[in-house]
């Protein structure tokens, strides 16, 4: 029987948390559920310990557009 009470994660918890994350392949409300958290307080740990789901920074970064032409501005006058 629950007894409403939420366990309290240690850093080190929520890191290994996050890892067990990026491992799998639930979405992130499915591996929400399968663990009892919130998705709200994984998105929180992921931005204090800085874990990026999915892709990491430089892939995100490579498909960023280098340019992007926005056409030619009317002439003011």
């Amino acid at each position: 029987m629950e007894t409403g009470r939420k366990k309290r994660r240690s850093r080190d918890e929520w890191r290994a948390l996050l890892r067990r994350f990026e491992e799998s392949d639930l979405s992130l409300a499915a591996f929400c559920r399968a663990e009892a958290v919130s998705v709200a307080s994984v998105q929180r740990w992921r931005g204090l310990l800085g874990h990026r789901v999915g892709q990491d920074v430089q892939q995100i970064e490579a498909a960023k557009p280098a340019f992007v032409n926005l056409g030619a501005l009317p002439l003011a006058g």
